[in-house]
């Protein structure tokens, strides 16, 4: 008898573009087992916390950001990079907040 327990699990929210019926069924045929989470609360998403952390710096050290000035996508992804590597105590910061989950 084969078993048919999931190949997988992925977590995600109930957004539109997650939960689109072609979407659902090619990961039904995969084996990927979803397990839907809340968006936004976060209490139960470290991501979330990450996230406010990473745009609390972004809006410090780059403050022209979002002014009107032009950037390129190459100075955004230096921006992102530069913002997630600025130091290890924002890592240990980072995996204190996922370990608390």
């Amino acid at each position: 008898m084969v078993s048919m327990r999931p190949l997988l699990s992925v977590m995600q929210d109930n957004a539109p573009a997650y939960t689109a019926a072609v979407k659902m069924e090619d990961m039904s045929q995969r084996l990927i087992q979803l397990i839907f989470w809340p968006a936004n609360l976060p209490d139960l998403n470290p991501i979330e916390a990450i996230w406010n952390k990473m745009k609390d710096y972004i809006q410090r050290h780059h403050p022209n950001l979002g002014c009107g000035k032009q950037f390129t996508q190459d100075s955004l992804c230096n921006i992102v990079k530069e913002t997630w590597c600025h130091g290890s105590r924002n890592r240990r910061w980072c995996n204190y907040v996922v370990d608390s989950m």
